[in-house]
Formats: structure tokens, sequence, C-alpha cells
């Protein structure tokens, strides 16, 4: 009876340290922000279909989705995640009746694999890794002088989007603070209309609990 009680013991341990060891190697948690939204090659194209010289601004927007840490070693952690984040670009030009702008949104459920570098005792990290990207919708809101004008131009846009990301983080405890920067390696104008490579670039700021 006692060899048994030593026995069940000895295996409630084992599974007792198996489960604090997955606990210190793998976490997860969500994280949500602003994004800053630029959409390079539209620019030229724009001006040349309107007849009116355009200015690029950002496109705000936001992003948001959940995150698991696997901790590879002391230094070096894998962490995939899943965002829905909101892309494009605005672009505004002319002046009264002739005035213009473009305000193009296309929304993606963004899977960044990325490489997390830090010591757990830090609160500093750096983050980079590739990105895929699939595209859910896109919309363009067009004004000329009074007259506006809103589509469906997700048609225009290709299903996969691909990139690289990269920023840097400090976590708080469990709270964490993120500065991103996505840039787009892929042209996602469908049609090839615009005689140029139009890419993503995003510019995002997060805050995040890991459990």
């Amino acid at each position: 009876m006692s060899r048994l009680f030593i026995a069940s013991l000895v295996v409630v341990c084992l599974l007792g340290a198996s489960h604090v060891s997955w606990a210190q190697t793998v976490s997860a948690g969500f994280k949500a922000g602003v994004t800053a939204a630029r959409l390079p090659g539209v620019t030229d194209a724009v001006e040349d279909a309107v007849g009116v010289a355009v200015d690029e601004e950002s496109r705000w927007g936001g992003t948001g989705g959940v995150f698991v840490t696997w901790r590879l070693n002391d230094l070096v952690a894998f962490q995939p995640e899943v965002l829905y984040a909101v892309k494009g670009t605005t672009l505004v030009g002319g002046a009264g009746a002739s005035s213009y702008s473009l305000a193009f949104d296309t929304r993606y459920l963004d899977i960044p694999l990325l490489f997390r570098l830090g010591r757990p005792s830090q609160r500093l990290y750096v983050l980079a890794g590739p990105y895929v990207g699939f595209r859910l919708d896109g919309e363009a809101r067009e004004v000329v002088g009074a007259v506006t004008e809103t589509q469906d131009v997700a048609d225009q846009i290709k299903r996969v989007d691909a990139g690289i990301a990269f920023g840097v983080g400090s976590t708080f405890d469990r709270f964490l603070l993120e500065v991103r920067w996505t840039e787009g390696l892929r042209d996602v104008e469908s049609a090839d209309r615009f005689g140029t490579a139009v890419r993503h670039r995003v510019l995002a700021v997060l805050a995040g609990f890991r459990f």
C-alpha cells in the first residue's frame, strides 16, 4: 500500500513539474491599438486619372487580436499572432470646387510569425519576422468638389498580402506596449492598372495584456 502511495505521489509531482515548466515556456495574451497606414505607388496613378496633384496622408485605423509566446531559450521566443488590421491611404489635392480626396480602406486578417529577442528578466524586447495577410474587404470613398462616391474595391485588391514586420516593446508586469512597423513586399493591386507596385506600409502602436 505504501509503495502504491509513493508511486502515485511521484506521478503527481512529475505532472505538476511538467505543468509548471509548460507555464513558464508558453504564454498568451491579446493586444490592440491604432494604425497609420500608407499605400506607396498610388499617388502618381491617381494624379494621372483625375488631373489634380495630390498629396498622400496617413490613413488612421485600428488593429487588434491575440498572440502566443513560446520561449525557445532564455533570449529568444517565437511569437505567432492573429490580428485584424485596417490598411489603406488618404489622398488629398486641389481646392474649392476642384478639391479632391480619396480615402482608401482595406481590412485584413494578418498572421505575423515573429521572433522575440529579450530575456524574461528584462522589460525591453525586439520583434521581427514575416507576416501573411488575408484580405477581408476593401472600400474607397472619393470626394470631388461636393460630390461623394463610395464603392467596393475588394475585387481590385489581391486576396493575399505578405511582408515583414519589426518593432520594439516593453513589459510592465503582465501589461505590454509596442511600436511596430510592417512593410508589404507584395504588389496588392490585382489588375496592374497603375504601372507601379502598390504595397502596404503600416505603423502601429499597440497595448496588450499577457495571461
